[in-house]
């Protein structure tokens, strides 16, 4: 009867629903085709393994907020305000991005609810585009177009953004032990090699730790923001007036629109992250309430205190200050605290970019879990850990990509090339929710936006993509470059038509790699949704 009972608690099932299911497999006279978890019972018919559905309305807040709060608010102002001319006009702009967000975030809210798939954008172009002929197996553009955002994803931009992240967090952690002098490279390598173990060890343990990890890095986020704005206002008080910046606020305002745009691309750059939310859609209990509610609770919280960060650095440093600033908290830090500013400042940039990082892993590994289960990446990345339920061989495969990068460096012009594929597939979703408006208007939706909102969406994801190849054309060639070539790599090793282009040795090779993976790792890989 123990054993019994551990069996059906491994297998999330009550005995009723056992009893039953035991019923129909004797009635079907064969158990045959019936996959069971290691030590499960054999007589006792297993449902399909799951992600488990532990994150509520505050974690999905803390998602939002954490993923968008990194190192943007600390490096985009001064690029802003240097393209922008003026304090008015930066602060316009970041007005003007938080409403942009805002409305972009709407038709993503509509896609997760709708689509409910942890794979986010790579399932949402799946679903759109999956354009198929009478002939079975012969699957054309979405999951071609699908597959290219993951293998966009897994070898551009989301390692690239962790390795970048901890190179980051590794060098405001130790700065100050090394104010007035240079970090040592191997140092900060270290660091950030360190902090992607970490990284990895906390998303692969659960998702409900992954979860109260993300918010208690979320509320920090918020008071070391809430910290510098009441900083900048002590500073001014201290002053008994306000900097001449607030007296003419549009005082050498650019009139080139090229240059208002390329600022417009640093505000929108910070605020890039709150679609993260859509790859806990699987993973989120009530999703259809919790998630729409987390979206605009959590980018409303962002800008509330965005705005207020860049009051407080223009009240307290000059045009010429921010502009020379690597990193504008820094000098900011200097001016109103000090000495004391160089080692708390540092400490906040720190743990910004740690948070973020933390659901860069969350968010990739869903997308290589969701791509591999669908059959567009090896199966042996699509297992989840039968007591955790968690995608452990696809977090161990983010953090070899994402340690690789860190160690060999070099990677500022792959993360400018990025941004241009980011826009790329943002684009290419937004027009896969306008399609699907048509191809599936029958289905119910739990959450549907006015039809204007995605057109507006779709041409600021294009004005995006053409903006970065203009002014910076060889990072966004190459990454587009990496983007075609994984055309001929889904052609002769994902594809499958009846010419039978990819070789039956591949098939092989991948049946075992994933059951030598299951095995090791005790997972076990997911069935496709569809």
């Amino acid at each position: 009867l123990t054993m019994v009972e551990e069996n059906i608690e491994l297998l999330d099932l009550d005995p009723d629903s056992s009893r039953q299911s035991e019923q129909e497999s004797s009635n079907s006279g064969s158990d045959a085709d019936i996959e069971f978890p290691a030590g499960a019972s054999p007589h006792i018919q297993a449902q399909p393994l799951r992600l488990k559905k532990e994150l509520t309305l505050a974690h999905g807040i803390a998602i939002v907020t954490g993923n968008i709060i990194g190192s943007g608010i600390f490096l985009s102002p001064n690029i802003v305000l240097e393209y922008s001319g003026s304090f008015g006009l930066s602060i316009s702009l970041w007005l003007l991005g938080a409403i942009i967000s805002i409305v972009s975030s709407l038709s993503f809210i509509e896609l997760a609810t709708f689509v409910k798939d942890c794979g986010g954008e790579s399932a949402y172009i799946l679903k759109a585009y999956s354009f198929r002929r009478k002939r079975p197996g012969f699957v054309f553009l979405g999951s071609l177009l699908s597959f290219l955002y993951t293998w966009t994803s897994t070898f551009i931009l989301r390692p690239a953004g962790i390795a970048v992240s901890t190179i980051l967090f590794a060098r405001y952690l130790i700065r100050p032990l090394y104010i007035g002098c240079s970090i040592p490279v191997y140092a900060v390598k270290l660091i950030a090699l360190s902090a992607i173990i970490i990284l990895a060890a906390l998303n692969s343990y659960s998702v409900k730790l992954y979860g109260r990890i993300q918010t208690l890095f979320s509320s920090m986020k918020l008071l070391a923001c809430a910290f510098l704005f009441f900083v900048g206002i002590g500073f001014v008080c201290s002053r008994g007036c306000f900097p001449p910046a607030f007296h003419h606020p549009f005082e050498g305002t650019t009139h080139s629109p090229s240059r208002v745009a390329i600022a417009l691309f640093g505000v929108l750059w910070a605020y890039d992250g709150g679609n993260t939310l859509g790859f806990a859609a699987e993973e989120m209990k009530n999703v259809e309430k919790n998630l729409p509610r987390a979206m605009i609770i959590g980018l409303s919280l962002v800008t509330a205190v965005y705005i207020p960060v860049n009051l407080a650095y223009f009240a307290v440093l000059s045009y010429e200050e921010i502009l020379a600033a690597e990193a504008v908290a820094v000098p900011f830090g200097k001016a109103a605290l000090g000495t004391a500013g160089l080692v708390i400042i540092p400490i906040c940039v720190a743990i910004s970019t740690f948070g973020t990082t933390v659901g860069s892993f969350f968010s990739q590994s869903r997308i290589i879990l969701s791509s591999a289960r669908e059959g567009l990446f090896p199966r042996a990345l699509g297992g989840v850990h039968l007591t955790r339920r968690t995608p452990l061989p696809a977090i161990i495969f983010v953090a070899v990509i994402s340690a690789i990068l860190v160690v060999t460096g070099n990677i500022d012009d792959l993360v400018d090339g990025a941004s241009s594929a980011t826009w790329v597939f943002y684009g290419l979703t937004i027009a896969g929710l306008l399609i699907m408006r048509v191809t599936h208007k029958d289905e119910p939706r739990p959450y549907k936006v006015w039809l204007l909102v995605p057109i507006l969406g779709l041409l600021v994801s294009l004005f995006l993509v053409v903006l970065p190849v203009v002014q910076k054309p060889l990072p966004s060639l190459m990454a587009f470059g990496v983007i075609l070539l994984g055309v001929p790599v889904y052609v002769f090793l994902v594809m499958e038509t009846p010419w039978r282009l990819k070789p039956e040795v591949f098939n092989r090779i991948g049946q075992s790699l994933s059951t030598f993976t299951n095995a090791v790792l005790n997972s076990q890989s997911l069935k496709s949704q569809h």
